[in-house]
Formats: structure tokens, C-alpha cells, sequence
């Protein structure tokens, strides 16, 4: 009776932590017994536990993230169409460029999220490049140009030499789009 209630609480208490992460309660840990294969199983479900707990933090921040990047674009568009409904911009290539510009960004996050497995696993593929920087920031503030005016906050951009680096233009366009978005809240 002594060597199998031994046996059976420590199983016991493992079972109800497999049902409780089972049913999303991440923060479950067992003791670790003293018997060898009870205490291997104990630090599996443990180690279960972390990892599961881990993967639910980084989901939410990546859903977090992911309706970031998709607010900015269609914050974006939406002020270039309330500003040509408006008369405060002249239906022009610029204008209908820049709206165009927005929308395949729209369209690659999209299709990002459906890579979500990969960039969860740190093998997103970069289209890496020779770019120009000062370009890619001077395009990212102008798409960004009806957020400002909306906020009555004055937009310079100064012409600069070029900065030629190797990289990904999505990704970098994403970064100097998200510095300058932030900067507008």
C-alpha cells in the first residue's frame, strides 16, 4: 500500500498538470519525485509546460506585432482618401503611386501571415539587395505624408546622398514605416 500510493500521487499530480496544460493553463508545474523515471516524466511535463508557456507569449506578441504593421498601411490609405474626398490632394499619379504602394504592402503582409510557421521559426526569407536607404526613408515618410497633415504636424524631408546598403526594401520600408508611424502617436 505504501509503495504504490508512493507511486500513484506523484502520477497523479503529473496527470492533472497534462489536463491543465491541456486546457491552456501554461503556468502548471509538478514536483520533481524522487524515483528516476517519475522525476524524468515530472521534468518532461515541466519543460512541456515552459515551452508551451513560451510559444503562447510569443503568438500573442506576434499578434500583437502583425496588427501593428496592418493599422499603418490602412492608416495610410484611408488618409489619402479621406484627403482626395476631401479636395486636400489632387487625384495625381503621386497620390494614386503612393496609395498603390500601401496596398501591396497590405499584400505582402498577408501573405507574410500565411508564413507564420516560418517566421516563427526565424526562417523568414529576405530578398536581400543593394539599396538605397535615404530613399527607402524618404519614400516611407511620403507615404506617410497624410497621417501628418492630418495631425497638423509638419513633414521635411531633406534630400540627402545616397546610402547604399545590402538589404531587404519590404523589410526596410516595414522599419522605417513603423519609426515614422510611431512617431506620428
Amino acid at each position: 500500500v505504501y509503495a504504490s500510493r508512493r507511486i500513484a500521487q506523484p502520477i497523479e499530480r503529473m496527470s492533472d498538470a497534462a489536463r491543465k496544460l491541456a486546457r491552456g493553463e501554461y503556468d502548471e508545474r509538478v514536483p520533481v519525485p524522487d524515483e528516476v523515471e517519475l522525476a524524468t516524466l515530472a521534468q518532461d511535463i515541466n519543460t512541456l509546460a515552459a515551452s508551451l508557456a513560451s510559444t503562447e507569449e510569443r503568438r500573442l506578441q506576434l499578434i500583437n506585432e502583425v496588427a501593428h504593421e496592418l493599422r499603418t498601411p490602412l492608416a495610410t490609405i484611408e488618409g489619402y482618401m479621406e484627403g482626395l474626398l476631401d479636395g486636400v490632394f489632387e487625384p495625381t499619379d503621386e497620390v494614386f503611386g503612393a496609395t498603390a504602394r500601401e496596398a501591396a504592402r497590405l499584400k505582402r503582409l498577408a501573405s507574410d501571415l500565411s508564413t507564420l510557421s516560418r517566421a516563427e521559426e526565424g526562417a523568414l526569407e529576405l530578398a536581400v539587395d543593394r539599396i538605397d536607404l535615404a530613399q527607402i526613408a524618404k519614400d516611407a515618410a511620403e507615404a506617410l505624408r497624410p497621417l501628418f497633415l492630418e495631425k497638423d504636424i509638419t513633414l521635411t524631408i531633406d534630400d540627402g546622398d545616397a546610402l547604399v546598403v545590402l538589404g531587404d526594401r519590404d523589410r526596410l520600408t516595414q522599419v522605417f514605416t513603423n519609426i515614422l508611424g510611431n512617431a506620428i502617436t
